[in-house]
C-alpha cells in the first residue's frame, strides 16, 4: 500500500503508510479513517486558534457578532422580513466557521433575544427562545397566524420587553385572545407596536387593553384604539394612526382629537405625540370644556404631529391645539385634508396656539419654506404646516395676508419655494417679501422649461417701481424641479440637453446693482453658457450646477415634501 492509485505518499506520511500495510479489512480501515478525520478537525482548530482574531476574548467576539444581528440594527419596521433572513444567514455562517466561533455564537444570549416568529412552530424561534436565556425579549410577528400566533412564546411573556406586530389586515387579529392583556403577564413590556401595512376602513375600532402594562413607555397603534380611562404614567411616546372619528363604538358626538386628552393628562412625561384622524366630514363634534379651561400641560413634549381628514378637519385640529400647552422648543407637524383650497387656520395661530409660556419670547425663525400648491390627496387638498427649531414649512393655501399679522417671520434670513404650478401670484409674492425684511438668501425650485415663478421674482425683487424689496438679499438659487415631481421626469444624466434660461435673473441682478443693492452669489441649475457670462458682469460668484435621476446628492425638494407628513405615515 505504498502507492494509492499510483500516487506515492508524501515523505511525512511514510510512517503512517507503512503501518497501514498491516490493515487488511474494511473495518480496521474505517476506524483509521475516522481517526484521521478527527485529527484533521483538531488540526484545523489549532490552526484557527493561531489566527489573530481568535486571540480576542470570547466577550469581545460576542460584541462583534452583535453587528451580525440585522434585527437589532433595523431602522424601518418594513424591513423585518429581510432583516430576519439576514440575521439567520450570517449567524449560522459564523457558527460554521470554527469551533470557537460556534461556541461564542450559541453561548451568547443577547444574540438571540430579538426573535422573528415566522409561524407558530417556527424552529428558529423556538431555538432562539432557549438560547436567549433569561434576557428580555423583542418579538416580531409579521402577517396573520391565527389564534396560536403567540404559541411559541406564551410561557415567556414575563420576559417580553418589545412587541412588534405587522399585518396586512388587523381585522384578522381581532379574535386573537392574546391581544387582550387580561391573559398577559408582561411586567417588563416597554414598547408595543401594532401596524397595518394596508389600511382598510374599519367602522369599529378594535380596542386593545393596556392597563396591566406597568412599564410601558412607547405605544404605536394603527387602527387599534386605546381603552377609555387608560392611565400610563411612564409613557414617553404615543403614536395612534388611522383613528376614526365616526367609530360606532363611540356613541354621540365625537370629540375629534380631544378624545385622547384624558390619556395625555395622565402622561406628563410624554416626549412624542402623533395622531391621525379620519371621518370628520359630518362635524359631529362636542367640545371639551374641562380641558379648554384647564389645558393639558406637556412640558417634556419634543414632537407633536397631527393629521386629520374631512370637511371639519380644521376645527378638530384647532379644538385640540387649544386644549394643550407645550413649550416653543417642541416641533409641530400639522396636516389636514379637506375639500377646501384655502386653509382656515392662519399661520399666526399655527405658530402661537398651545404655547406653554406666553410670557416668554417666541422662538426665532431663520428659515421659511413654501410648498405650493397643496397637493391633492384623496380628492381633497392637502394643507401642511411644519415648525422645527428655526424653520417654518407650509403650503401656500394658508392666506398670504396672514404673513402681515405675525412678527414671527421678521428674522427670516433664508426662503425656499418649491412650486408645481403658476402660484403664488405677483401680488402674493409682494406681500410675502414685505413680511421678510431680513431676507438674505432665496432658493426657487420649479420646472425650468416653464420658469414663470422666476419671472415673477424678477419683477418683485428687481423691477418693482415701488422700491427695492428685501434690501439685504445677497444670494439667489434657481433649481430645476419637474412640475410632476416624478423621478422619471428628472434629467436622465449629467449630459442631459436641458438648458435653463437665466436671462430674467441676470436682468434682476443688473437692476439691483443699478439701485445699489447688488447680489453677491447666483446659482442656476443647467444655466445656458451665454447667460452665465452675462451674470458674471454684475455678480461676484456665479455657479451652474447639475442634478439628474440617480444624482448622488439627491433632490432636497423630495426630502422637504416627505418631512411634512413623515411622522403620521403608517410605517416609520
Amino acid at each position: 500500500m505504498a502507492l494509492v492509485t499510483d500516487i506515492e505518499f508524501p515523505a511525512l506520511a511514510k510512517d503512517l503508510s507503512n503501518s497501514l500495510l498491516d490493515l487488511h479489512n474494511n473495518t480496521d480501515l474505517n476506524h483509521v479513517e475516522g481517526d484521521i478525520v478527527l485529527a484533521g478537525c483538531h488540526i484545523r482548530t489549532l490552526k484557527n486558534a493561531e489566527q489573530q482574531v481568535n486571540h480576542l476574548a470570547a466577550e469581545v467576539l460576542a460584541q462583534i457578532f452583535l453587528y451580525l444581528d440585522a434585527l437589532q440594527l433595523m431602522e424601518d419596521a418594513s424591513d423585518i422580513l429581510n432583516a430576519s433572513v439576514e440575521k439567520t444567514k450570517t449567524l449560522y455562517a459564523a457558527a460554521h466557521a470554527c469551533r470557537q466561533w460556534r461556541h461564542v455564537v450559541f453561548s451568547t444570549p443577547n444574540l438571540w433575544n430579538h426573535i422573528h416568529i415566522r409561524h407558530p412552530s417556527d424552529p428558529v424561534a423556538v431555538r432562539s427562545l432557549i438560547l436567549s436565556g433569561n434576557l428580555p425579549l423583542t418579538l416580531y410577528l409579521v402577517g396573520y397566524h391565527g389564534n396560536d400566533a403567540f404559541k411559541p412564546v406564551k410561557e415567556h411573556f414575563h420576559r417580553l420587553e418589545h412587541l412588534h406586530i405587522c399585518s396586512d389586515d388587523l381585522e384578522e387579529l381581532d379574535d386573537n385572545p392574546l391581544l387582550s392583556t387580561t391573559q398577559w403577564d408582561t411586567p417588563l413590556l416597554k414598547r408595543i407596536e401594532i401596524i397595518e401595512y394596508k389600511y382598510y376602513r374599519h367602522d369599529f375600532l378594535p380596542v386593545i387593553g393596556l392597563s396591566s402594562m406597568r412599564s410601558l413607555e412607547r405605544v404605536k397603534l394603527s387602527t387599534y384604539a386605546l381603552p377609555q380611562g387608560l392611565q400610563i404614567a411612564n409613557l414617553r411616546s404615543l403614536v395612534l394612526l388611522n383613528q376614526n372619528a365616526d367609530d360606532q363604538n363611540s356613541p354621540g358626538p365625537h370629540k375629534g382629537f380631544n378624545e385622547f386628552l384624558p390619556v395625555l393628562a395622565s402622561s406628563p412625561l410624554l416626549e412624542e405625540l402623533a395622531l391621525t384622524l379620519s371621518g370628520t366630514q359630518y362635524g359631529r363634534f362636542s367640545d371639551s370644556p374641562e380641558f379648554a379651561q384647564n389645558p393639558v400641560h406637556l412640558p417634556h413634549l419634543q414632537s407633536l404631529a397631527l393629521r386629520c381628514t374631512g370637511t371639519f378637519a380644521d376645527d378638530a385640529t384647532l379644538f385640540f391645539l387649544a386644549c394643550i400647552r407645550i413649550f416653543d422648543t417642541a416641533s409641530r407637524y400639522v396636516s389636514v385634508n379637506t375639500m377646501d383650497f384655502e386653509w382656515s387656520i392662519s399661520l399666526d395661530r399655527l405658530l402661537s396656539i398651545g404655547r406653554l409660556d406666553f410670557a416668554s419670547t417666541p422662538r426665532t425663525i431663520r428659515k421659511l419654506r413654501l410648498v405650493t400648491p397643496g397637493r391633492a390627496v384623496n380628492g381633497g387638498r392637502g394643507h401642511c404646516f411644519m415648525l422645527t427649531p428655526d424653520t417654518v414649512t407650509y403650503t401656500s393655501n394658508i392666506g398670504f395676508t396672514d404673513l402681515l399679522e405675525t412678527s414671527a417671520l421678521g428674522s427670516v434670513e433664508e426662503f425656499s419655494l418649491i412650486t408645481h404650478e403658476h402660484h403664488p401670484s405677483i401680488e402674493d409674492l409682494q406681500v410675502l417679501f414685505n413680511a421678510l425684511p431680513a431676507l438674505r438668501r432665496i432658493s426657487v425650485s420649479e420646472d425650468m422649461r416653464d420658469p414663470a415663478m422666476v419671472h415673477r421674482l424678477g419683477h418683485v425683487l428687481g423691477m418693482n417701481t415701488d422700491g427695492i424689496s428685501c434690501p439685504l438679499l445677497e444670494g439667489i438659487e434657481v433649481l430645476h424641479y419637474p412640475a410632476s415631481g416624478d423621478p422619471d421626469d428628472f434629467p436622465k444624466s449629467e449630459d442631459d440637453a436641458l438648458a435653463a434660461d437665466g436671462s430674467m435673473v441676470a436682468l434682476l441682478c443688473e437692476e439691483r446693482m443699478t439701485k445699489g443693492y447688488p447680489i453677491g452669489k447666483v446659482t442656476i441649475e443647467r444655466c445656458r453658457e451665454e447667460h452665465v457670462g452675462w451674470l458674471k458682469e454684475t455678480v461676484k460668484e456665479v455657479l451652474s450646477t447639475k442634478r439628474w435621476k440617480g444624482y448622488p446628492g439627491g433632490y432636497h425638494e423630495q426630502s422637504v415634501l416627505g418631512e411634512m407628513t413623515e411622522r403620521t405615515r403608517n410605517l416609520t
